[in-house]
């Protein structure tokens, strides 16, 4: 959120007008938000952005050179925007208070802008392929002031592995609220809020994870010929839809491009057979735990614990939600529909542990969410913990979710 200078009228504090320039560049800011949530940075062009706002394209490369500027500049504004909302947090007493304002301080900006009281917001899921080391620099300066709300004295002694998951979860949880919360009504914004800040610090198990929840085992994919979809999965994850190319794709399976095409007629094909895959993992995952406990918990805890798993080892892949801004749009209702089915899976279980007791009273539509959240973010968990492992994973990263943030482990 850009602030202005003020100046002293000697009773008050008055922000002065914006310039002409800074009101436009504004506006080519908005609409280039909008354009970017419907085509991704890849799909994004100084053409139609202009469209957007009725211009020539000159009225656009006036303020911005190329499209990989104005993408930068969307996302360091949105960055300097999360940074009052935690500064702003990091002014309360306590670390729970800082936690919740935090949560709270995030959706009601969502609220502003679905009503129009607010300049519009990005998402970052597609950040990391722009590839821009400002920008970048800019989000690990954000990141590393939401990490401090980890570190102050009326918690526990956290380590910097610790706090950085903790870090990672918490960004993660309101960034994926981006996909869900429109669902509600604006109105409405400040109750969820509070309702994903109670299963952050309180978590979910009524109690602790099972201490021997029985491991799930994915079966690997028994599928003759190179993983086309696994190593299409990887690089859409890292380098965005339009990123992942059908070259880099064979260069890392050492394999030719007529091998791809023999089995994958067209690009738009085989981004839609890498969410089918994910789901069927997923949904693999789901019957297997269904089969393997006893208690709703146990249920969830084994899924996620697989899930997050497969991420950090890369032996199962899952396809990020990011891809979703960049495909066509002509098939974006299925694939979120695919989403759909998987969380609510997870709200059943949610709801089944409320009457078996091994859940605690939470929202069950919010707390679904925040376990496929927190499944979707895992694989980036190596950029913030780099010595993550899986058995660290959990720990770190999984344990916190399910017993409360605030809580060290045991």
């Amino acid at each position: 959120m850009n602030q202005n200078s003020v100046r002293s009228t000697g009773r008050r504090q008055v922000a002065p007008a914006a310039s002409k320039f800074d009101q436009r560049r504004e506006a080519i800011l908005d609409a280039a938000t909008h354009v970017m949530a419907q085509k991704g940075v890849r799909g994004t062009t100084l053409t139609l952005v202009a469209n957007e706002l009725g211009l020539a394209s000159r009225g656009v490369s006036y303020y911005f050179q190329h499209k990989e500027e104005i993408a930068a500049a969307c996302y360091r504004r949105s960055i300097e925007r999360m940074e009052g909302l935690v500064t702003a947090a990091l002014a309360h007493e306590t670390t729970e208070e800082a936690l919740r304002a935090f949560v709270r301080n995030f959706f009601e900006i969502h609220r502003q802008v679905q009503v129009g009281e607010a300049r519009p917001t990005i998402g970052f899921e597609e950040m990391r392929t722009l590839k821009d080391p400002e920008t970048d620099k800019a989000f690990v300066g954000m990141y590393r002031k939401v990490r401090s709300i980890f570190q102050a004295g009326d918690v526990p002694a956290f380590d910097r592995p610790e706090r950085s998951a903790r870090a990672h979860m918490l960004l993660s949880q309101v960034f994926w609220s981006g996909l869900w919360l429109p669902r509600y009504h604006p109105d409405d914004y400040g109750y969820i809020a509070d309702r994903m800040a109670d299963v952050l610090l309180g978590g979910i198990a009524a109690g602790k994870v099972p201490a021997q929840a029985p491991p799930i085992v994915i079966a690997q994919d028994e599928a003759s010929g190179p993983d086309f979809l696994g190593a299409a999965t990887q690089l859409i994850n890292d380098d965005g839809y339009r990123g992942a190319s059908v070259s880099k794709i064979c260069a890392r399976l050492g394999v030719t491009k007529g091998s791809f095409y023999h089995r994958i007629d067209a690009k738009d094909e085989l981004v839609e057979q890498c969410f089918a895959r994910t789901w069927a993992i997923l949904r693999e995952a789901q019957v297997l735990a269904d089969q393997a406990t006893k208690t709703s918990l146990a249920n969830l805890y084994v899924q996620a614990r697989a899930m997050v798993h497969g991420q950090v080892t890369g032996e199962h892949p899952l396809l990020r939600t990011s891809a979703l801004a960049a495909v066509p749009e002509a098939i974006r209702p299925a694939l979120f529909a695919g989403f759909d089915r998987i969380t609510n899976r997870y709200a059943s279980v949610v709801s089944n542990g409320l009457v078996d007791g091994s859940i605690r009273p939470v929202d069950v539509p919010v707390a679904a969410q925040m376990i496929s959240g927190a499944i979707n973010a895992a694989v980036e968990l190596r950029f913030w913990v780099p010595q993550i492992t899986a058995a660290t994973a959990e720990t770190l990263y999984l344990k916190p979710l399910f017993e409360g943030m605030l809580r060290r482990p045991k």
